[in-house]
């Protein structure tokens, strides 16, 4: 029982990075934008 719920844990830990750096990566991208539209 306490492995299982170590793996999902860590499954969870993995997800959650993986969504951080898609997060990232938007923040980026909108960041842009509106230097873009500032500029213009």
């Amino acid at each position: 029982m306490r492995c299982s719920s170590k793996k999902i844990t860590s499954e969870g830990f993995q997800r959650q990075e993986q969504t951080l750096e898609k997060a990232k990566d938007v923040l980026e991208k909108t960041q842009g934008m509106l230097d873009e539209m500032i500029y213009i």
